[in-house]
């Protein structure tokens, strides 16, 4: 449990440390952008494999057990994280992660006008319901570090990118978005991220219990 703790701890100074502008800027100014980024890009990879490999040689400590009501829940709540990944990862999107901002179309904002964070709300969704279905310490460690992460995302997000664009450009875009109705955006994100969603959660259902050794089903009452 020490290792996991100490794998934690590693992976979010390599997250939190670089988020110190004057730090940050300083190393891009030795080493440049692109080896900065590449640099950066391998020890939050390093750590991310670390904690992963510390969380899977941890030992059980019991903490608590969840009731069975909250696995359908969060089977559930899963579902939603899945599609607001996909869709996330699939929308063009000036605000937060995503495959950029070129191709948006403020008209055409989809997803984005939904939720402006749709992968950081996919994963805070994603880890939260991990954490009401795993009781021991481990897991609440594990978890509970991608649900900081994740919750802490957007706000830190909406920050660079509104220092980025200037405080007039983004109240711009932003109100541009506000103005499509929620039905037309439903309509823009299109049937086919639907499927996609729907075909990704269901293979997490078959691969989970032979990847990672628990069946999601599990714990069901039937």
């Amino acid at each position: 449990m020490a290792e996991l703790a100490l794998a934690i701890s590693v992976f979010l100074a390599s997250h939190l440390i670089p988020a110190i502008r004057p730090l940050r800027q300083r190393c891009i100014a030795l080493l440049g952008e692109r080896p900065y980024l590449i640099l950066y890009s391998l020890i939050s990879l390093a750590a991310l494999v670390w904690v992963i490999s510390a969380f899977a040689d941890a030992p059980y400590v019991d903490v608590w057990s969840p009731p069975p009501a909250l696995h359908g829940a969060a089977l559930a709540a899963i579902a939603i994280a899945v599609f607001l990944v996909t869709t996330g990862l699939s929308s063009a999107n000036p605000f937060s992660l995503g495959p950029g901002s070129r191709a948006f179309d403020p008209a055409k904002p989809g997803i984005v006008r939904l939720c402006k964070h749709p992968v950081l709300w996919g994963l805070l969704i994603w880890a939260t319901s991990h954490l009401a279905v795993n009781g021991d310490l481990a897991a609440i460690l594990l978890f509970g570090l991608l649900a900081l992460l994740s919750a802490s995302g957007p706000f830190l997000l909406d920050k660079k990118r509104k220092a980025a664009r200037g405080d007039g450009a983004w109240q711009d875009l932003r109100e541009q978005v506000g103005t499509v109705t929620i039905a037309d955006a439903l309509a823009q994100i299109g049937l086919w991220r639907l499927l996609v969603a729907a075909g990704l959660y269901l293979l997490l259902l078959y691969a989970h219990g032979p990847l990672i050794g628990v069946s999601p089903l599990a714990g069901l009452e039937i």
